[in-house]
């Protein structure tokens, strides 16, 4: 079998060519985007992993205990965000403040040199949930 040439996105002499995939944890939009260092150091310390997000504080049976959908979705205009749901168990589910913060998650590899800060996104707008599925429809298509 021939050798075979790791495939690098950038010139080898180009500094982009050591730095790796964006990172990104969908949850928590606004907090950072990273990408991975590709060097030796990098790998042998983070095993290749940079982050892998902040995770959930409260758990989704907590939450709909802890939360009612009505006082989510109050809070929530209060700061001008919209909520559509059919269900307000599954608004309390998804409170926004049932996850942890991911900034000590992307600030921790960025200090140590493991990944490097590139952006910090601003939210627009987020849809949850599966298009045209019945009882969840967050998007009508039509």
């Amino acid at each position: 079998m021939p050798d075979i040439e790791p495939f690098t996105t950038c010139a080898p002499a180009s500094p982009r060519s050591e730095i790796g995939p964006a990172a990104v944890d969908r949850r928590h939009h606004g907090d950072g985007i990273v990408r991975s260092r590709r060097d030796a150091d990098s790998e042998r310390l983070s095993f290749s992993s940079s982050w892998h997000g902040a995770g959930r504080a409260v758990s989704c049976r907590k939450a709909s205990v802890t939360w009612k959908g009505r006082q989510v979705i109050d809070e929530l205009a209060a700061s001008s965000i919209i909520v559509k749901s059919r269900s307000p168990r599954g608004v309390s589910e998804e409170a926004p403040w049932r996850l942890q913060g991911c900034g000590r998650v992307v600030e921790a590899p960025d200090a140590e040199g493991l990944s490097r800060k590139v952006a910090k996104p601003v939210l627009l707008v987020c849809v949850k949930g599966w298009v045209g599925r019945e009882n969840n429809t967050c998007l009508d298509t039509r």
